[in-house]
């Protein structure tokens, strides 16, 4: 039996790994990129993404959680290097 810290150990990296695909996966539909100051412009795509890879989860905590990403990623320059 788990203990109940392995839980929400489990439920956080599940949280993460849905939310870095919901990222990427909107990133790999705009292989030109995306300007991260119109990151805002992309809120319901990456939602629905979300959504599709937490069908379980409640809709105020999704809108939360993509609403932070939004905005810590419109505030920053992202740059990704080139293999």
């Amino acid at each position: 039996m788990l203990k109940h810290r392995e839980v929400c150990i489990k439920r956080v990296n599940s949280f993460i790994i849905a939310l870095s695909k919901a990222i990427y996966f909107l990133y790999l539909r705009y292989p030109d990129g995306i300007i991260s100051k119109h990151m805002q412009d992309y809120y319901n795509e990456l939602l629905n993404i979300n959504r599709q890879l937490r069908p379980n989860t409640d809709e105020a905590r999704l809108n939360l959680t993509i609403t932070k990403v939004v905005n810590t990623l419109g505030m920053h320059r992202m740059r990704i290097s080139p293999v």
